[in-house]
């Protein structure tokens, strides 16, 4: 499964720098949907980890004192992975990397002459 979820990220991210260098006005509506989805999930992320620190500090007064560690080690093991924030971040900084990448490429060269 890794393998087929690593090939598919890699054929991910070789269409979107085919789309960004050959068609640069339809990938900047793309990197707007792009930065709204990533947003969104990012948002939400954070939201479910504020609610679930929250949740918990005013659930551990009303357990017994011998329960409070065992649900401090629940809540934490519920907490999104970190690389999904990470995840997001560097989809966004890669996405807007190649808004520029046909200004540094510049435009295409003929080798048929």
């Amino acid at each position: 499964m890794e393998t087929f979820l690593s090939g598919l990220a890699i054929l991910a991210v070789g269409g979107l720098v085919t789309v960004a260098v050959r068609y640069p006005q339809g990938y900047m509506r793309l990197y707007g949907l792009m930065g709204v989805i990533s947003a969104v999930s990012s948002t939400a992320t954070l939201a479910y980890e504020i609610g679930l620190r929250d949740g918990g500090r005013i659930v551990y007064p009303l357990l017994e004192p011998a329960k409070i560690e065992q649900a401090k080690k629940a809540v934490v093991a519920a907490y999104p992975p970190m690389w999904w924030l990470v995840g997001n971040l560097a989809i966004i900084i890669f996405a807007a990397f190649l808004l520029f990448l046909p200004t540094i490429l510049g435009p295409p060269v003929d080798h048929k002459k």
